[in-house]
């Protein structure tokens, strides 16, 4: 695994993983509430290294709650939600920061989280982030099958 990882640093600026827990399976009318993402890159030794990442709570819309099945499958409540959440705006400034240059984005579920991803920097007015297209592999042992899409 480290030397297919670290052939695809050598592809990209930096590859980061990122996973998204949710209200719902619908991006045009649920929302992140958390977003978790760590950034690889090369450092100047040749290794690599954890250069970013972010973990954070995304306070919902106001007058919104969580529904009661979210919270017995994320273990994320409305109460850690409003104590520990960040706003969209602050969420998707800190995942826009961590995306940049030419970056390889991986995640389990990747559609999923990317389109969720996309509507949260799309919703915060980031939307030339998701411009162009994105690279994604499905398993670690694809190298040289990558699958594109347009946003």
């Amino acid at each position: 695994m480290s030397s297919k990882l670290s052939q695809l640093c050598d592809k990209y600026q930096a590859i980061v993983f990122f996973d998204t827990e949710t209200t719902g399976l619908d991006p045009s009318v649920d929302q992140i509430i958390e977003l978790a993402a760590v950034r690889i890159t090369r450092n100047q030794a040749g290794f690599l290294v954890l250069d970013e990442k972010m973990d954070a709570f995304v306070k919902l819309l106001e007058g919104q709650k969580l529904p009661d099945k979210i919270v017995e499958l994320t273990h994320i409540t409305d109460e850690m939600i409003q104590k520990d959440g960040v706003d969209a705006t602050a969420a998707a400034s800190a995942f826009n920061n961590l995306i940049r240059g030419r970056t390889l984005l991986v995640a389990h579920n990747a559609q999923f989280d990317l389109l969720f991803s996309r509507a949260l920097l799309h919703y915060t007015d980031n939307r030339h982030r998701k411009a162009g297209r994105l690279r994604l592999y499905r398993q670690p042992d694809s190298l040289q099958r990558p699958r594109s899409i347009s946003s």
